[in-house]
């Protein structure tokens, strides 16, 4: 469970997928954020508050960048940061996972 005395707004907390969410408000049973997500202050899915990461000196990588990343780098990364990727078999599954959209490459058709 994270510390709930350090919630207040624009506070960031990671959800299960790595998620990066920002606190809209707390009204003492959820934990409101900005994209419309609602969470109860116990729900299992708040993994920590980003202030908590940056005291472990956790190194986030931009997460642009990983769209030239091959499988094999991707699946490493999701298993090093205990990201949830069972089941990613493709390079956009994981990409998925890690909370990117993957660049698809399409043909406009007149």
């Amino acid at each position: 469970m994270i510390d709930v005395s350090r919630i207040h707004e624009g506070t960031v907390i990671y959800t299960e997928g790595n998620r990066r969410r920002v606190v809209d408000h707390y009204d003492g049973k959820n934990i409101r954020f900005r994209d419309g997500s609602v969470y109860n202050w116990r729900h299992p899915g708040l993994t920590r508050i980003e202030e908590e990461a940056e005291e472990q000196n956790v190194v986030e990588l931009p997460k642009e960048d990983m769209r030239g990343w091959t499988v094999a780098a991707l699946k490493n990364y999701c298993s090093e940061h205990e990201i949830p990727c069972k089941g990613c078999r493709i390079k956009a599954d994981y990409l998925n996972a890690i909370g990117l959209k993957p660049i698809l490459n399409r043909v406009a058709e007149d």
